[in-house]
């Protein structure tokens, strides 16, 4: 039965093996293929498929990119313009309003209209008041004759809440005290505007605004309502229903806070106070918000509506277009830029065929030339002339190995550099053998290395080569002057190139009144403090080799420098250890050294000598109050220490 089960398992193993590896060869066949499809056969073809990728791919990121900010710039202009037409219809809205509470306001104030007080408030009507009516009546009347605004003008007596006086005398003598245009006007002695609502008498939509009139005396006391019925139709909604700059599609709306349409719509007849607009932008509008929005309309389509409030009515107010007619010159550009890339792809491919075929005569020498220069052959150099692209890989190549050449031997003279630091054993060895390479390695002509002396705060000549030392003076480390002040400043290499020998400026070198044609200033910096400065003068021109040299060795030098100061101080401290070692074995006074615990540590020959040792090992470990006579002593003095 183990045997049977053994099997088995061996079998599964197997096969799941057998699977993986027929897995693994499948995946292995599918990375072939792909390679193979991309093996060309000249290079001619591969220069073809690299060309068009190279220029189509470019060719349609960039189409990518413009149509974007095409794109863009479309839907800030559209937004642009809805919200201008928004904010312009709302200002006309508003002095539409101001203009009907103008009115009103002027009618109220009218002296035939304030003089109908003597009508009011007496049971026994003036001998007069006929003609006080009929004056009444001649004004509300002309308004109404004049001005296609209004319906109607009336008049309410302000303690039966009676019409006394309209234009429709249909309306004399109705009681309207509940209505809210008497109401409000009397409880807060202000112009009151009452929303769109559907009138009765007119059989439409209308809207009414009143105003109190006060008594001609001293204006104080309410002695009518005034009230004025306006005409839609002809006023708000004709404002409404100039549609100019918003295309086919366009519109503009108003709804209450209860969302209900206040004004005729372009695609919904009979819309005033019967269609209710649940859509976002009425929505946002109602709750007093103002914005710009992609979103869907009361019919369901999609739209970009630009809404806002009008505070005064409660009124929220929508300027709206079709996306589809918004967005007509987005789909216009797009179908424009697909032609012209179809163009472009067609025009690439042609450019294409003609410089693979151009490019692949003169590939085979430069492919040449390129092996002899990667199997080491720098001296190699590719003939191919010209001022194009060939002409100038070709060059390149050739500077390439001239390049590598140059690198190969500045390694080689900076090794040298390296191994002249290394093979110095004291500070003045390496001042005076580094300066002596620096000069041979960059072909300079003169060369000087000046110390620093911190008493005196100058720069002193140490060595100098090429030029007389008597005429190197110390120089100021404060007064940052010439190329060597420029270096200490900056504590950096610094390089004075195309000196004109008949300058009209005094420039201080170290080489006094000479001036070479060019000049290396080498700060040796550490820890931030420049310790000395090299310079090096040349009556040439410095080859980039030697530039590139002294910018090499600029880190190892002043690191030399560095560990061979510290070697020497390390040098000094010992020979002071040693000296004082030698003072303490030598003293006829008993000497010792403990810890802050009292273990001694070290006695000298005459501590052993006094206290009876023969050897330190009988001593050292022990506790030193063993070796003091007082230990009260003992425990102060070692409590002081502590």
């Amino acid at each position: 039965m183990v045997r049977k089960q053994t099997k088995n398992l061996e079998e599964k193993l197997l096969g799941e093996s057998l699977n993986f590896a027929a897995l693994r060869d499948n995946s292995f066949n599918r990375g072939n293929k792909m390679k193979k499809k991309l093996q060309f056969k000249s290079v001619k073809a591969r220069l073809t498929f690299w060309f068009l990728v190279v220029a189509l791919v470019p060719l349609l990121i960039m189409s990518g990119v413009i149509s974007y900010q095409r794109v863009n710039a479309i839907k800030a202009l559209e937004f642009t313009k809805l919200t201008a037409i928004r904010d312009f219809k709302v200002d006309q809205v508003n002095n539409w309003l101001d203009e009907r509470i103008g009115d009103i306001q002027t009618i109220s104030e009218a002296f035939e209209i304030r003089a109908l007080e003597q009508l009011m408030h007496k049971e026994e009507q003036p001998q007069n008041h006929t003609r006080m009516i009929l004056t009444g009546e001649g004004l509300l009347n002309r308004y109404v004759e004049n001005y296609k605004a209004y319906d109607d003008l009336f008049i309410i007596n302000p303690d039966t809440g009676k019409i006394i006086i309209s234009t429709n005398k249909a309306l004399i003598g109705e009681e309207r005290s509940h209505d809210p245009y008497f109401t409000e006007p009397m409880r807060t002695g202000k112009t009151y505007i009452k929303d769109i609502y559907y009138s009765q008498t007119l059989n439409e939509p209308a809207m009414a605004f009143s105003s109190p009139i006060f008594c001609a005396s001293h204006g104080k006391h309410i002695v009518g309502i005034l009230v004025a019925e306006v005409n839609l139709e002809h006023s708000l909604y004709d404002l409404l229903l100039e549609r100019t700059s918003m295309g086919k599609t366009g519109e503009t709306l108003i709804v209450n806070k209860t969302l209900i349409a206040l004004n005729q719509l372009r695609w919904y007849e009979r819309a005033p106070l019967k269609l209710k607009i649940r859509a976002e932008p009425a929505l946002l509008a109602a709750m007093g918000k103002t914005g710009i929005v992609e979103a869907t309309d009361y019919r369901g389509e999609e739209i970009l509506a630009a809404y806002t409030t009008i505070p005064r009515t409660q009124w929220g107010f929508v300027a709206k277009q079709d996306l589809k007619e918004v967005y007509a010159p987005i789909r216009s550009m797009l179908w424009g830029i697909l032609i012209l890339f179809a163009i472009s792809a067609v025009v690439v491919y042609g450019l294409a065929l003609f410089l693979a075929r151009s490019i692949a005569r003169p590939v085979k020498e430069l492919a040449e030339i390129s092996k002899r220069i990667a199997s080491g052959d720098l001296s190699a150099r590719n003939r191919v002339t010209g001022a194009d692209e060939f002409g100038f890989l070709a060059q390149s190549f050739n500077t390439m190995a001239d390049s590598v050449k140059s690198q190969m031997a500045i390694k080689e003279t900076s090794a040298e550099i390296a191994t002249t630091m290394v093979a110095a054993k004291a500070l003045d060895d390496f001042r005076k053998n580094i300066l002596k390479k620096l000069v041979e390695v960059t072909d300079s002509n003169m060369g000087a290395y000046f110390l620093h002396n911190p008493e005196n705060n100058t720069f002193e000549h140490f060595t100098s080569t090429g030029i007389s030392p008597e005429i190197l003076e110390p120089f100021d480390a404060s007064m940052f002057e010439g190329e060597l002040g420029q270096a200490l400043e900056t504590k950096r290499i610094s390089y004075v190139k195309n000196i004109p020998g008949d300058t009209l400026f005094t420039f201080k070198t170290f080489t006094g009144t000479a001036l070479p044609k060019e000049i290396i200033t080498i700060p040796i910096v550490i820890d931030g403090v420049v310790v000395s400065i090299i310079s090096l003068a040349n009556l040439n021109v410095y080859s980039q080799e030697s530039l590139e040299i002294v910018n090499q060795v600029w880190v190892g030098m002043n690191t030399g420098v560095s560990n061979l100061r510290a070697n020497a101080e390390t040098a000094r401290l010992a020979a002071e250890l040693i000296e004082k070692k030698y003072l303490v074995d030598s003293s006829s006074s008993a000497i010792g050294t403990c810890t802050l615990d009292g273990i001694m540590t070290y006695v000298n020959p005459s501590f052993l000598e006094t206290w009876g040792f023969e050897d330190d090992s009988e001593v050292l470990g022990k506790p030193f109050p063993e070796f003091w006579m007082v230990s009260e002593i003992f425990d102060e003095v070692m409590g002081d220490l502590k």
